[in-house]
């Protein structure tokens, strides 16, 4: 099993997670101090043996607002690290001009000698540039095939599509990994799911009960199987987690339980009703969500939950090496996955307060992971 670091990078001093944060409330020194931990940090995330190391994309929001350009992140990673592999998750798409984000993602590939890994997203903080949330699927398909198109033709070409108008694309660099380097997206509606099937994108899911999960999860093998022509397997999904690791239980809680509750509806709502993500913002369809048997619950829909709540749901995994061990295992399993995507910062921690957490994980935890394997590959290895 391969255990990958998702590195949100947030600001710890503030009155709300939600949008916007007032550049009057902004420490520059306490910014900056951030960004040296994040730096500071990349290279111990290859000592510790994760897989790989990931980095978000949100706009001025103090919860996550201090990684508008993850690929920045990325590019240090590939001076501060040799081997693990180094990841977006993602690009918000809809947000971007392909053409010059396939650049910079094919300069990161050719920097890190073919360690990206490319992960990309729909859903974004719109309202920042301005971007009607109903566009972002239109939008993102779109420049999702014109990255792919460039990174791949012979010969240069032209574009004439609803969002974008080109003469002349001919792509410089281009990704070292062949065809292209590997892509996911992160989603649960049924749109973005039947599409990532279609294309042979593998899955990411966070945000929801595992059981939740495992629905989108398998709605996608089912498309893929059904509709596509072929099957996923426990390397094409992912999930993250809030994860933290402590000697005990008890002490696991008494650090973690109060940021972990801080809710993350609160971190993450907020955005103006223009640019909200629902029905009738025309973000989702009535039958985005149909495919599960209960009303889907998500980032937007926790609301005043308990510790108890996080922890049974298993959108956290708070407690000792053994606790955290069992957990991950028994999530992996029931979502027929390979890997793990550790979240090890959440409300208002700030990586140093968990660098203890990232350490016992990587000491007592990891090594037993790696020694794991999926229920999906054991039973397709026994009977060879």
């Amino acid at each position: 099993m391969k255990v990958w670091l998702f590195l949100r990078v947030g600001y710890p001093k503030r009155k709300t997670g939600a949008y916007l944060m007032a550049g009057s409330d902004y420490d520059e020194r306490l910014g900056q101090e951030i960004y040296d931990e994040v730096i500071d940090f990349i290279p111990r995330a290859e000592e510790y043996g994760f897989d790989g190391v990931f980095f978000p994309e949100h706009h001025s929001r103090a919860a996550n607002g201090l990684s508008p350009s993850p690929n920045l992140f990325a590019a240090a990673a590939t001076i501060l690290t040799k081997e693990v592999k180094i990841g977006l998750m993602g690009n918000c798409l809809p947000l971007h001009h392909p053409i010059r984000l396939g650049e910079e993602l094919a300069m990161l590939d050719n920097l890190s000698h073919g360690r990206l890994v490319v992960g990309m997203t729909r859903g974004g903080d719109f309202w920042a540039f301005n971007i009607p949330s109903k566009e972002s699927r239109e939008r993102f398909q779109e420049g999702w095939e014109l990255i792919l198109r460039a990174w791949q033709a012979d010969e240069p070409f032209e574009h004439h599509g609803q969002y974008w108008d080109l003469d002349y694309i001919a792509m410089l660099p281009r990704p070292v990994q062949k065809p292209h380097p590997e892509m996911w997206i992160a989603s649960f509606s049924a749109e973005s799911i039947e599409w990532a099937a279609a294309n042979r994108v593998r899955l990411a899911a966070s945000w929801s009960p595992a059981e939740q999960i495992k629905e989108s999860f398998d709605y996608y093998r089912r498309y893929a199987r059904e509709h596509c022509g072929w099957t996923p397997g426990p390397e094409d999904c992912v999930v993250s987690r809030d994860i933290y690791v402590a000697p005990t239980n008890e002490q696991a809680r008494e650090e973690a339980a109060d940021e972990l509750i801080g809710g993350p509806a609160v971190e993450f709502g907020g955005a103006p009703a223009k640019y909200q993500r629902n029905v009738q913002d025309g973000y989702f369809t009535e039958r985005s969500t149909g495919y599960k048997k209960g009303e889907h619950v998500g980032v937007m829909e926790i609301r005043d939950w308990s510790f108890e709540d996080y922890q049974e749901s298993g959108i956290s995994i708070v407690g000792d090496p053994d606790y955290v061990t069992e957990q991950i295992i028994s999530q992996c399993d029931l979502l027929g996955i390979d890997k793990i995507m550790m979240r090890p910062v959440f409300g208002k921690m700030r990586l140093s307060q968990a660098r203890g957490s990232i350490e016992l994980m990587a000491r007592e935890v990891m090594p037993n992971l790696k020694r794991h394997m999926p229920v999906a590959e054991a039973a397709a290895t026994a009977t060879l």
